[in-house]
């Protein structure tokens, strides 16, 4: 589910005591949001933490190549119609392998599974919607003013308070393992 911008506008003019919007134009606070999404975003995807994937399907066609999602940032995965992760390799692609070049992959022309990360694409205006879950607008808007108030560090640990929250809820998605075996010594 996406957040509505209307709603971080009004949240950041209600914190910046700008309810009229006398002080802040809506651009300015807009921009901050696009910058939030991206600053945290990005450090996600850095960091590998779940919440910044998204997932697509591929066809590459008989040419070889297709353009990847507008939002991509780097690559989780990519499978193939029988189940079997694609491994990466150098142009030119050869039979059950991939390229990825700028904002084009290369492979075996078939139908492919891609697992992503992305930044959300930027808003522009009150009426749109921020590709983010609902979960993480307190993040947003926390960044968004620290942006907005030109103060990067204070963005920056925000950003690293969110990846650490996000991570530890990653790992109640691992599967029972079963019973814990103990091979050999003592405990």
């Amino acid at each position: 589910m996406a957040i509505p911008v209307v709603r971080l506008v009004k949240s950041l003019r209600y914190a910046l005591k700008d309810m009229q919007g006398i002080k802040y134009s809506d651009y300015e606070l807009v921009e901050s949001i696009n910058q939030a999404a991206s600053l945290l975003y990005g450090r996600l995807s850095e960091r590998y933490v779940y919440a910044a994937q998204k997932k697509a399907v591929l066809n590459i066609p008989s040419t070889g190549y297709a353009p990847l999602p507008n939002d991509f940032v780097r690559i989780h995965q990519i499978v193939g119609d029988d189940g079997e992760l694609i491994p990466t390799t150098k142009l030119p692609a050869v039979e059950g392998t991939y390229r990825i070049i700028n904002d084009t992959i290369y492979a075996t022309p078939a139908m492919y599974s891609l697992e992503y990360y992305y930044v959300p694409n930027r808003v522009r205006d009150l009426g749109d919607n921020l590709d983010v879950p609902l979960s993480m607008e307190a993040y947003i808007q926390q960044i968004s003013l620290a942006m907005f108030g030109n103060n990067p560090a204070l963005a920056e640990q925000i950003v690293q308070q969110c990846s650490q929250t996000l991570a530890v809820r990653e790992l109640s998605h691992f599967t029972d393992a079963g019973p814990v075996q103990v091979l050999g010594g003592k405990i």
